[in-house]
């Protein structure tokens, strides 16, 4: 009985030095609670030579509650640590993945929208060019064409007859506004003047 208890003193001492240490690993939390459950199920046989069986199989397992709860409470909180660095981890690959993925839809964008412009202005030199030549083209057209028609005796006939209707149209014109002034200055003199009894 008392190497047990020396064993189970001994047990308890490198349990508490390696819990109090930061680096308590799961293996090292698994070969303790191993170790109190042995020595405590040896506890539990040495119980069956007492007179007083149930009495210390009680103790034994009240004993073997509270070593092994501080011991599952590590192993939890060692949980949560290592849950709490794989998310930590996973978040830091996640956001390293955004920015990649953002660089190189910026560096794409870039690359498009460079390709885009240089195309637009080659579209517009282009299209500047065709209408150059068009513009040439329709003028060089023109010229000859009013060159041909500013020869002929009947476009010289035919535009002198249109000017000369068009100075008889606004002769008519002229003399029927001065009709109209004349006539109106004499209704205006038979009107009494204003403030005038």
């Amino acid at each position: 009985m008392k190497s047990i208890a020396m064993v189970l003193l001994l047990v308890c001492f490198v349990c508490t030095r390696l819990l109090a240490q930061d680096q308590v690993s799961r293996g090292d939390i698994e070969i303790l609670m191993q170790q109190k459950n042995e020595a405590f199920d040896q506890l539990e046989r040495d119980c069956y030579q007492k007179f007083a069986v149930n009495d210390c199989v009680k103790e034994v397992n009240a004993k073997r509650r509270l070593e092994l709860a501080d011991l599952k409470r590590q192993d939890a909180l060692l949980s949560a640590t290592e849950r709490t660095q794989r998310a930590t981890e996973q978040l830091q690959r996640l956001e390293q993945k955004k920015r990649e993925a953002q660089e190189r839809s910026e560096e794409a964008h870039a690359i498009d929208a460079a390709a885009a412009e240089k195309q637009k202005k080659q579209l517009l030199h282009e299209k500047s060019e065709q209408h150059k030549q068009k513009l040439t083209q329709s003028t060089a057209a023109q010229r000859t064409v009013k060159i041909k028609e500013a020869k002929s005796p009947a476009l010289i006939q035919k535009n002198q007859t249109d000017q000369q209707s068009k100075i008889t149209e606004a002769n008519r014109r002229r003399a029927e506004r001065d009709k109209r002034l004349a006539e109106r200055d004499l209704t205006i003199q038979g009107l009494p003047k204003p403030g005038s009894k």
